[in-house]
């Protein structure tokens, strides 16, 4: 499936989302949270060799594999 994120967020419960985008810090925090809020519970994030989570999402996703960056939604929205 292919989704502009930055125009439309309607898209809802995924169970696996990869990432890798290169934005600003500012558009970078928005769509994540956006694609975030996209995830089934549990849903499964993989980012990008040089993406990491944003302050928001800290708390919010549980870290499975710090090397290999694969997080998985604890269920809290944003």
């Amino acid at each position: 499936m292919r989704n502009n994120v930055i125009v439309e967020s309607d898209a809802a419960a995924l169970d696996l989302l990869l990432e890798k985008i290169y934005l600003q810090k500012q558009l970078q925090e928005k769509v994540l949270g956006m694609l975030y809020n996209s995830l089934a519970t549990p849903g499964y994030l993989i980012l990008g060799e040089v993406e990491t989570p944003t302050d928001s999402l800290r708390g919010r996703l549980e870290c499975l594999d710090a090397k290999a960056k694969i997080y998985k939604k604890t269920g809290r929205t944003l």
